[in-house]
């Protein structure tokens, strides 16, 4: 079975469809049908309770709604962008943090490996004159030919 539209529905509530036979074939419809006749109820309750407790509804309500959920909507949109942003900078400070980490690092690495290589050519070549091998040194001929 075809539903009826909610907003037909609030339509028929509010007494607003002049039609007769439109109002009959509703009314048949809501009879028959157990989900319509759901919604159909709980229209007349918000009817009813506006009624009775005088709350004044405004013509331009749906208007009034509609700009405070596009505000709303504006809220979460700077929220996010804040978010977003904030979020970039922090991405920004750790990547620049981690890259002055790691020259820093290789500069000592590069202080450490230097220093290593003159302390070692410098001791093996005091080993190698330490050892007696200053005989064999000597007995090399150093001038170019």
């Amino acid at each position: 079975m075809k539903h009826l539209k909610k907003s037909l529905i609030s339509k028929y509530v509010d007494n607003m469809i002049k039609d007769q036979k439109t109002n009959d074939a509703i009314k048949k419809h809501l009879d028959e049908c157990v989900e319509c006749r759901q919604v159909y109820d709980s229209y007349i309750k918000i009817d009813n309770f506006v009624k009775n407790f005088n709350v004044d509804i405004k013509d331009d309500l749906y208007l009034e709604f509609l700009n405070r959920k596009i505000n709303h909507s504006k809220t979460k949109i700077s929220t996010f962008r804040f978010s977003l942003s904030f979020a970039l900078l922090l991405s920004l400070i750790f990547l620049l943090s981690f890259s002055l980490t790691l020259f820093t690092g290789r500069k000592n690495i590069l202080k450490v490996e230097n220093y290593t290589q003159n302390n070692v050519i410098d001791k093996s070549f005091s080993n190698f004159l330490s050892d007696g091998y200053s005989d064999i040194i000597s007995t090399v001929d150093w001038t170019e030919k």
